[in-house]
């Protein structure tokens, strides 16, 4: 039920102050989606070769998160201009569980952030050796190919790697190439599947992969982790404005 006339000035300043803050957590909800969903889209070759990990699960429960702090800033948005203590009240509620799942959230994923590392690599192997090349297995190829011709690199592993690929499933498939396309330098492709040329390493990529993998992901997890750390010091405000302003009603 509105209520205005028991407000007193204080609590007037709440009341308008929470209806902006809880129009910022809306765009700020609008953010986080739209930065969740560009990590998930602009790095599809890793959820490509990766499947569902820990890095991929935590960026979809970000666009999650976003997309209910915008649903929850509306409600927060009506209950202070129509001073509805019912809605502050169960925005609260709603809020604290939301910051207590996030932060269990966050004390697992630094718990078991040491798996990342070697979870990439693992997945790394199997896909280059038993899925590139399949025609099951198309997505997995693709991501391959745009890993290696956009982080500049070749296999897994440091040096020559690029070596391995003679030992996989495509390898097999295709004795007479030495290494996919996409280990091949930009404009140099044909120097590079040139046998009485090869290897010519200033014609291939000789880095590994993992590195420059791992590198993206810890970058696109640092980037996440800010605006998960974002959003918990906004729920922090939230939940404070909201209990302000219960109080201030009558």
């Amino acid at each position: 039920m509105a209520g205005g006339k028991g407000l007193n000035q204080c609590g007037v300043c709440i009341k308008y102050f929470m209806f902006v803050f809880n129009v910022i957590s809306l765009l700020a909800g609008i953010a986080v989606v739209a930065v969740s969903v560009w990590t998930i889209v602009d790095k599809f070759y890793l959820e490509a070769i990766l499947g569902v990990t820990l890095y991929i699960a935590g960026a979809y429960m970000l666009v999650a998160a976003g997309c209910i702090i915008i649903i929850l800033s509306l409600f927060a948005c009506l209950g202070a201009i129509r001073e509805m203590k019912c809605l502050l009240i169960s925005y609260f509620v709603l809020i604290l569980l939301i910051f207590i799942a996030l932060v269990c959230g966050g004390i697992f994923a630094w718990i078991y952030r040491g798996r990342l590392q070697s979870e990439l690599k693992e997945k790394l192997k199997v896909t280059m050796v038993n899925d590139y090349g399949r025609e099951e297995e198309l997505d997995k190829t693709r991501g391959w190919d745009y890993l290696q011709a956009t982080l500049h690199c070749c296999a897994v592993n440091q040096e020559t790697s690029w070596k391995v690929w003679r030992n996989t499933y495509w390898g097999y498939e295709t004795p007479a190439e030495r290494v996919p396309v996409s280990c091949c330098i930009n404009g140099r492709e044909l120097e590079c599947k040139d046998n009485n040329k090869f290897p010519a390493t200033s014609y291939l990529y000789t880095t590994g992969c993992y590195d420059k993998a791992y590198s993206v992901m810890l970058d696109n997890l640092a980037a996440i982790g800010g605006v998960g750390v974002g959003i918990a010091c906004l729920m922090v405000i939230g939940m404070v404005c909201a209990l302000a302003l219960v109080r201030q009603i009558h």
